[in-house]
């Protein structure tokens, strides 16, 4: 048997975080551990911004199941950076997204229905949790728009896993997404 010893104060945990933590952490462990298909992925697109890269992956991690970072640059320090963060639903790849080289290949990867697109930088402002999950559950098949920005307008960045559905992103096609929007940081 192993006994783990911790050194210093008990670690805090904010009583209003609590209810998000507990359920973020079931909803991970249960997606993994049952290996079945995923409402969302979110991928997030980084330029060696390891920070700004944590952050999002974070936000992300509100609405997504399961989180893969695209790192151009700097891959080790993007993969420090989110070390820890709910272990077994993120993944760091090496990858230039600017490039189609090697997307098909990860979209075929991921076990999910609708992939979201964020910015390495950007933040989630959703409604409540549960609304989004209903709303995209119910989307119809192809690219949903979701409002950007301060000025809230809205573009794709949400689509099924497809190479074909990823050209769509940041044009002007489908429904627009009512229960959550995209804010930079």
């Amino acid at each position: 048997a192993a006994v783990l010893h911790r050194v210093g104060p008990p670690p805090v945990v904010d009583s209003g975080n609590l209810g998000w933590l507990t359920r973020t952490t079931a909803r991970h462990y249960a997606a993994h551990r049952a290996a079945a298909p995923v409402l969302a992925t979110a991928l997030v697109l980084s330029e060696g911004v390891p920070a700004e890269t944590r952050r999002t992956v974070q936000e992300a991690l509100l609405l997504a199941d399961a989180v893969v970072v695209l790192e151009r640059q700097d891959m080790e320090a993007t993969e420090l950076a989110v070390l820890g963060i709910s272990p077994g639903a993120v993944q760091v790849r090496a990858l230039d997204w600017q490039d189609d080289e090697g997307l098909d290949e990860i979209l075929a990867s991921l076990r999910c229905e609708q992939v979201l697109v964020l910015g390495a930088g950007e933040t989630l402002d959703l409604t409540s949790y549960e609304e989004a999950r209903v709303e995209i559950e119910s989307l119809p098949d192809g690219p949903t728009q979701v409002r950007v920005g301060p000025d809230a307008s809205p573009e794709v960045r949400l689509h099924p896993p497809t190479l074909e559905a990823l050209a769509h992103i940041g044009s002007q096609d489908g429904p627009v997404a009512q229960t959550f929007a995209i804010l930079p940081v």
